[in-house]
């Protein structure tokens, strides 16, 4: 007779008020406690930990290009730079003096990619003279 292993319950998280159950040792958060989505989601939680043989399958790699990250900074620096009346500040021509050299460099790269070499490589080509530079200022 063969021993039937038990299914992770769903617990609560007192902390933080959300529902988890515990993977393989690792903590998966489910929404809300106690809400429908979350005791759907555990459901489908464990039925994929179940189907891949109680263990997690690796997540999904949504990898985020180095050029997609300035371009949300971008933005951000846009709406958030702005002096009381509503105009832009000198910031904003900085954050975008700054971007301009990542994204040529490293636009295409993931982000995870990118390390303390590329930061390097960044800071020097802001240093160089305008006429010594490749980048367009």
């Amino acid at each position: 007779m063969t021993r039937q292993r038990h299914i992770p319950k769903y617990g609560h998280h007192k902390a933080t008020g959300r529902a988890r159950v515990t993977l393989n040792g690792r903590e998966i958060y489910l929404g809300k406690w106690g809400t429908p989505e979350s005791r759907q989601r555990y459901e489908r939680v464990i039925a994929e930990w179940l189907a891949n043989g109680r263990t997690l399958s690796a997540a999904p790699t949504t990898c985020v290009s180095v050029a997609e990250l300035a371009l949300a900074y971008w933005t951000h620096a846009q709406a958030y730079c702005r002096k009381p009346d509503g105009t832009p500040t000198s910031q904003v021509d900085i954050v975008q003096q700054t971007l301009r050299p990542l994204r040529e460099l490293y636009g295409s790269d993931p982000v995870t990619t990118v390390g303390p070499m590329a930061l390097q490589a960044i800071r020097q080509r802001l240093t160089l003279p305008p006429e010594t530079s490749p980048c367009r200022m």
